[in-house]
Parts: C-alpha cells; structure tokens; sequence
C-alpha cells in the first residue's frame, strides 16, 4: 500500500531469501536499504553468500564494520554474516559485542541463519548466557 514503507521491503525481501528467490531477494533488500532500513546490508550479504558471491557479502562485511566506528552498528548482524561466510572466529568475537551490548535477541537467535555455528560449544555457552538452556 505504501511503496516506502522500509519494513514491508525488508520483510518481502527475508521471504524470497528463504524461498531461494535471491534475486528478486536483492532487490528488495536494496529498495528497503535505500529507504533507510538499518538491517538490509546484512540481509543484502546473506543472500549474496548464499548465491555464491562470497567476496561481495566480504565487502559488505567490511563496510558495516567501518560504519560501526561512526555509529552504531548491531553486532549480531555482523556476526551473522561472519557465521554465513564460515569465519567462526570473527562470528564469536562479534556475538560477544552483541551480548556485552544486549543487542542479541532471543528469537534472532533460533533463527536458520546461524545453523553454520550452532553446533560449536561456543554457540551453547552463548545460549546459556542469554537463559535459553539450563
């Protein structure tokens, strides 16, 4: 109804990324990152990883962690993609910014996107930190 509306392109763009739509993942995720919806990069970089464009979503990485010395920047979202590129590493080092910040969510974290990193113990002593596991 309202073609600016930020959230409703970002959210059309998160079901063609599940749906393997990752074109037309792309371009919602870029109307909804020119529109001014904070969490589209991230988003952008996962379906990139996933179309098999690694090195782009590494540039996108990269120029969300430059952002993040200038404003804020959601750590988990940098993490996730981390995770998404197999970087286990800076996935961990990023997620524990996102807990130091309380930025990590606890339905973000039962989400598929971080499957490449949920059988590391680290993931679990994460999860028990957040009071998810006993």
């Amino acid at each position: 109804m309202d073609p600016s509306y930020a959230a409703a392109h970002f959210a059309l763009a998160e079901v063609y990324r599940v749906k393997g739509m990752l074109a037309e993942a792309l371009a919602e995720y870029s109307r909804a990152e020119d529109l001014g919806w904070h969490g589209a990069p991230a988003g952008r970089a996962l379906t990139l990883v996933q179309m098999g464009r690694a090195a782009e979503a590494r540039r996108v990485v990269q120029a969300l962690e430059q952002e993040s010395t200038r404003q804020y920047v959601a750590p988990d979202r940098i993490a996730v993609i981390y995770a998404a590129l197999g970087e286990r590493e800076a996935a961990f080092r990023w997620l524990q910014r996102s807990l130091e910040a309380h930025s990590l969510l606890d339905i973000w974290i039962a989400m598929p996107e971080w499957d490449p990193i949920r059988h590391d113990p680290r993931f679990g002593a994460i999860l028990r930190r957040m009071g998810l596991t006993p």
